[in-house]
């Protein structure tokens, strides 16, 4: 993979990392005096989604290195 698809990928998954973690944390602040056990469930479907979208950036961005010759990696 190329240098600049590596920095992309890696700005990619930080983004969504930070985006998730932001709305997971919000969720729990928003809803936490309602209802507790609401706001951690959504908390952890975020989370949950936060992280497949990660392995599907992955398998975006990394496919085609798996069937490259060894100089390309």
């Amino acid at each position: 993979m190329g240098k600049l698809l590596e920095v992309i990928r890696r700005l990619a998954l930080s983004v969504v990392y930070l985006v998730g973690f932001f709305f997971a944390g919000g969720s729990i602040s928003v809803l936490w005096n309602q209802n507790y056990i609401q706001a951690l469930s959504i908390a952890v479907l975020v989370v949950c989604a936060t992280y497949a979208v990660h392995q599907l950036i992955n398998w975006i961005l990394l496919k085609d290195e798996k069937n490259a010759p060894p100089e390309n990696q």
